[in-house]
């Protein structure tokens, strides 16, 4: 919700699909999990809420869910949401096809928190 007017903005989650790649999977993915996605309404882009709830998101997915990282697909035509994604320290992992279509697997590993 935007503070100022209350309006909804968009989303952002976790998720664990369990994709199935149609190619081959890349053994330095394992523990690369979950998937992280989001979306905004298209009033709302380009104002730095993307970045903000992703960046929210992340810091509480470092401290509460297990694995190595998380993982994102984007379009590979979705050159806002990959530069969102470059900006909260994914890295492009490389294209794959899923369900008969062009993605961009991107990559981020869990950043360590320190210790009560």
């Amino acid at each position: 919700m935007e503070k100022a007017g209350g309006c909804f903005i968009g989303e952002v989650g976790f998720a664990d699909f369990k994709r199935d790649f149609d190619a081959p999977q890349d053994p330095a993915l394992t523990g690369m999990r979950p998937e992280i996605g989001w979306a905004l309404t298209s009033a709302h882009q380009g104002r730095g809420f993307a970045t903000e709830a992703v960046l929210a998101a992340l810091a509480w997915g470092d401290r509460h869910l297990e694995g190595g990282g998380t993982i994102c697909l984007i379009d590979p035509d979705n050159l806002t949401s990959r530069r969102v994604a470059e900006k909260v320290g994914y890295r492009e992992l490389g294209p794959l096809t899923y369900k008969g279509n062009p993605i961009v697997l991107h990559g981020r590993d869990r950043i360590s928190q320190p210790s009560a």
